[in-house]
């Protein structure tokens, strides 16, 4: 699968001025986006701020604004290390798979992710909520 990826951004890395400085990092022993950024940091690949999207990910939001918005909330506090996008929508098309369903616990407040769960983790409807 990683290769038709890279035959296909080929092409466009060469018109682009842009995009000649992308990089496609294959992991073949990632299972999750929490993998890919152990690996990202493990190997010291990444040294400055990126995107990691999902390859099931269908969007149409303003993907400039949200880095300028991780940007400004960086600035005032050196600890934050990641934006999270998150939208619900019906799935009436069937466009995703039922193993994607998950449980975000946030703080209204601040905004921050207190837990992330997936609902395919086998927990059979319940959650064990980390109070800490």
């Amino acid at each position: 699968m990683h290769t038709k990826i890279a035959q296909y951004i080929k092409p466009f890395k060469k018109s682009n001025s842009k995009l000649k400085k992308l990089e496609l990092i294959i992991a073949e022993e990632a299972t999750s986006l929490g993998d890919c950024l152990r690996i990202v940091g493990r190997e010291n690949i990444i040294t400055y701020e990126f995107v990691l999207i999902s390859g099931l990910t269908l969007s149409n939001f303003n993907l400039e604004e949200v880095f300028k918005l991780h940007l400004e909330k960086k600035a005032q506090d050196k600890t934050y290390i990641m934006t999270s996008i998150f939208s619900s929508y019906t799935n009436e098309y069937n466009l995703r798979c039922s193993y994607d369903d998950s449980v975000v616990i946030y703080n209204k407040n601040t905004k921050q992710i207190l837990q992330n769960e997936s609902l395919s983790n086998g927990y059979g409807g319940k959650l064990q909520f980390n109070s800490k």
